[in-house]
């Protein structure tokens, strides 16, 4: 089984420094091609961010060659060191973080792991469907509010909705999302791993119609939608397409 593979990172408009880093890699063995794909959005704002998240993307890089057999264990083992290496690199440099998610494809198995508010994506028959949750503050917002905890207006519009409740450089990580099970992938499937300035711009409408030829160029035609939004305050933008 083999898979078709884009990615594309831009600045955007906010911003002279691109802090989103990527990392794609596959192994070939006798029947089967792995994929990982891995994305790491430096948190604006806080000192060293973008290198954090460069040094994250690198260590994975690393990691990757000797983890353990099996893809939970990989991404297990994965984030697990990325955070040992936060704490030892760049504990000393003041607030930093920086989002982690990477995902493993292998046999037609899709695992993932998460930590922040970056997101992947399964798009089929035209739906995009989020496999993830967000690591933010909106997120329990919205959750007190459906448990009668809080008014779902207010959270729609409090301040505070884009501050990230778990991240890479908070040394503890407060939460990390993966699914029960590894996912079954279907031909014709398409993940998508994106940051904010993909998802925060464009509705899931219009990443469904950049994909509709394939994954080949979707990384290209979902930036250029993105940017031909002309949003004032556009965040960096990092997407990884994969597609079955």
């Amino acid at each position: 089984m083999s898979y078709i593979l884009s990615a594309v990172s831009d600045c955007g408009f906010r911003h002279s420094v691109n802090q989103d880093s990527v990392l794609v890699r596959k192994l070939q063995s006798a029947h089967d091609e792995m994929v990982f794909a891995c994305i790491c959005d430096g948190m604006g704002g806080l000192q060293n961010s973008g290198e954090i998240s460069k040094a994250m993307v690198r260590g994975a890089l690393s990691d990757f060659a000797h983890t353990p057999d099996g893809q939970r264990k990989m991404l297990l083992s994965i984030l697990a060191e990325a955070n040992r290496k936060v704490d030892e690199q760049f504990s000393g440099l003041g607030s930093i973080g920086t989002t982690f998610i990477a995902a493993s494809v292998k046999d037609g198995m899709l695992d993932f792991i998460s930590v922040g508010d970056s997101r992947i994506a399964l798009v089929r028959g035209g739906a995009v469907i989020a496999l993830n949750r967000a690591h933010n503050f909106a997120a329990e917002l919205e959750t007190a509010a459906a448990r009668n905890d809080g008014n779902l207006t207010s959270a729609e519009s409090d301040p505070r909705r884009a501050a990230l409740t778990s991240y890479l450089g908070m040394r503890s990580l407060q939460k990390v999302d993966l699914p029960v099970e590894p996912i079954r992938l279907l031909h014709g499937d398409k993940i998508v791993l994106m940051t904010d300035g993909i998802f925060g711009t464009v509705d899931n409408e219009t990443i469904a119609r950049t994909l509709e030829n394939g994954a080949a160029d979707g990384a290209e035609q979902l930036e250029h939608a993105v940017l031909a939004e002309h949003k004032v305050n556009q965040d960096n933008l990092t997407a990884i397409i994969l597609e079955m």
